[in-house]
């Protein structure tokens, strides 16, 4: 009869090779060769001991052996009797053990437990789509992942689209340059087209990519290359705090060579020396090359011994005489002589005669020590006036005053080179006519009447401060400041201006900022060159927002698209200063109203909700007495965007005109002021 195997030890033995027969099993690793056992029978077998359960105890050993295939895990049951002849166990060097009985194969995992553990992505479904899910061998085990549908491929090294082929293709990447494309090499995007940061140079091209455009590159004014040479033009073109400085120009006359200078924007007369009617002085005084031409001058014979007064060399100083006298025996030849002292011509007895010096005469412009106080030329001043006699003293038009320096009656301007220059010719302090009356109620032109009168007008820039504007807006600030100045002593302008994208002290930017209210331009100052110089940045221009905001209290409320309390600042857009409920401009009632808007971008909103052309266009028409002029790029005239809305800035210039943004402050300056004819001199609506 079989014995009965009670209690066993299992022993776990993985096999180093297998019999052809699929009987037989895997031979453990303890054993030398499988014929080294021998197989009993273990119903006929007559134990050692005569005690058949404490024979099993001691000898029988259940041991799992490994067999093919190897595609899976399959093993079987094999009891082995591990004792000697006396009953004792031993190992199989010192007796040979006998299997007593032997199971079949049987297949107990579906992979290797000691195998890989991802055994790779698998094909699958789900809700009729497929899809891909990754097998793995858990414990000897299939196990799968959730199927997860096929998608566009993406970088991460995974067949997304189920297409048999992991990231193809190419997969958009960017650096702080821009966008571009890459390949997809081991789950990541590599060898992207998109522009790599370079070092900046002076090319109005952010190169490196940092958000500032030719930073530590541009010159005092803010532009590459060399600083502009002065102009005299009213402007300070070489940024230096001073206008029109240093500014002489070379001019000739028929008499030689002389200078220009600039003041307040135009050239001066020509400080030459202008021909003047011939008089006998033994001068070319009308510049012809001959002298004394064309008149009876010199000493004719009837005039010989005859004395006239001098005041020039070689009398050291004061006035003296010279004489008609004969040049020959026979007088044929007669010529003056040269100035003496009156000692000369009349001795006194006992009193030596200085030939050089003259009696003390009152001082005039002859580079000569008239009055014999050892200066020349000292302390005369006369009037002067090079504007049409007619206008002179005439409403703006006051002479000026010339001083005599060496012989020659000018004028003295300040130089960088030196304290003073004079210029001869130069008719200082005066003003002369203006082609035409200024807005102000002033008499400019000079002809007895005020054509213009200056009507109360508030005054609000809206200025795109976005890094794209960093040359236009020097130009729009000197031509901004230029403009204002032209009437900083009238209070009956008021002033005001709005930023935006701009940062506010050290926050952040991307926010339209009220740099000031409306007020008289000694408060507006400040805030206009405190933007000219401040960092200008950002990229998102909400200009649009920034003329509903300014414009919404000119409106009945009921007529707004938009209530003003329903608006937030939306993507892209930082909060206001002040916030959209505070954003209020302070217009005064019996004014005109004029909104002056800067940008070379198209119009955009970044409110919400957003604000569309004809909602601006809506408020803009409705607005009490309001006129808007725009300034921008020609392609932002009129255009559309890539969704086919209108966001050029033509359309809502109501009541007012388009402009083209120009980086010249003279162009600037000219048509800041053919606006301020149409509106503060009653051309507003």
């Amino acid at each position: 009869m079989r014995a009965r195997l009670v209690t066993t030890t299992l022993v776990l033995v993985l096999a180093s090779s297998c019999s052809k027969s699929s009987g037989d099993g895997f031979s453990p690793n303890e054993l030398d060769a499988v014929d080294t056992l021998s197989f009993v029978d273990a119903d006929t077998y007559d134990p050692h001991t005569g005690d058949t359960y404490e024979y099993e105890k001691r000898c029988y050993q259940d041991q799992y052996w490994y067999c093919p295939p190897l595609s899976a895990v399959w093993r079987k049951v094999v009891t082995v009797d591990i004792c000697d002849e006396n009953g004792d166990p031993c190992t199989a060097s010192e007796c040979q053990w006998s299997i007593v009985t032997m199971g079949d194969c049987e297949e107990i995992f579906e992979c290797d437990p000691t195998g890989p553990t991802n055994l790779g992505e698998i094909v699958c479904e789900v809700d009729g789509l497929l899809g891909v899910q990754t097998k793995y061998c858990d414990k000897g085990f299939f196990s799968y992942s959730p199927c997860d549908p096929c998608t566009d491929e993406i970088c991460d090294s995974i067949d997304n689209d189920c297409d048999g082929t992991t990231d193809e293709g190419l997969y958009p990447c960017s650096t702080d340059c821009g966008d571009g494309e890459g390949a997809c090499i081991n789950g990541k995007v590599t060898l992207c087209s998109a522009p790599e940061p370079t070092e900046e140079v002076c090319n109005y091209v952010d190169d490196d990519c940092d958000g500032l455009t030719d930073e530590g590159q541009t010159n005092i004014c803010n532009l590459c290359g060399d600083v502009p040479s002065e102009d005299c033009d009213s402007f300070d073109n070489d940024c230096d705090g001073l206008i029109d400085e240093d500014l002489l120009d070379g001019c000739s006359t028929a008499c030689g060579d002389g200078y220009k200078t600039c003041v307040s924007g135009m050239w001066t007369l020509c400080s030459a020396q202008e021909p003047q009617d011939e008089v006998c002085n033994g001068l070319d005084d009308d510049c012809n090359g001959y002298i004394d031409d064309g008149i009876s001058c010199g000493c004719p014979p009837e005039d010989v011994g005859a004395i006239f007064p001098c005041l020039e060399p070689p009398l050291v100083c004061g006035q003296g005489y010279k004489q008609c006298a004969c040049v020959d025996v026979g007088c044929a030849e007669t010529a003056m002589t040269e100035c003496h002292a009156p000692c000369h011509f009349f001795p006194i007895p006992g009193q030596t005669c200085d030939d050089t010096l003259g009696v003390p005469y009152p001082e005039v412009c002859n580079n000569h020590d008239d009055d014999c106080d050892t200066l020349i030329d000292e302390d005369l001043v006369k009037g002067c006036y090079t504007g049409p006699p007619a206008t002179e003293g005439v409403g703006e038009c006051i002479p000026g005053e010339m001083t005599c320096l060496a012989g020659k009656w000018g004028g003295k301007v300040k130089t960088s080179n030196t304290p003073e220059t004079f210029v001869e010719g130069l008719c200082v302090g005066e003003v002369t006519p203006m082609s035409e009356d200024l807005c102000g109620g002033a008499d400019n032109d000079c002809n007895g009447q005020v054509e213009k009168e200056l009507e109360d007008t508030d005054i609000l820039f809206i200025i795109d401060a976005s890094g794209s504007m960093y040359e236009e807006i020097g130009a729009v600030a000197q031509a901004m400041t230029t403009f204002a100045a032209s009437y900083s002593g009238s209070t009956a302008i008021h002033w005001g201006l709005v930023t935006g994208p701009t940062a506010v002290g050290s926050g952040l930017s991307e926010k339209l900022y009220l740099n000031q209210n409306l007020t008289e331009f000694s408060t507006f100052v400040p805030a206009l060159s405190a933007m000219a110089t401040s960092y200008l940045g950002g990229a998102n221009e909400m200009l649009y927002d920034a003329l509903y905001l300014a414009a919404h209290n000119l409106v009945d409320p009921q007529t707004l698209p938009h209530q003003i309390s329903d608006l937030a600042w939306g993507p892209g857009a930082n909060p206001s200063v002040p916030s959209i409920q505070g954003f209020k401009i302070n217009w005064r009632e019996n004014a005109h109203h004029v909104i002056i808007v800067f940008s070379d971008e198209m119009g955009q909103s970044y409110l919400k909700p957003m604000l569309s052309q004809q909602n601006l266009v809506d408020v803009l028409s409705h607005a009490d007495d309001l006129s808007v002029y725009t300034f921008s790029t020609g392609f932002t005239k009129d255009v559309t965007d890539w969704l086919g809305n209108k966001v050029g800035w033509e359309s809502v210039s109501v009541g007012g005109s388009w402009n083209e943004l120009s980086t010249d402050p003279t162009k600037m300056f000219g048509a800041l002021m053919d606006i301020l004819d149409e509106t503060a001199c009653g051309g507003a609506p």
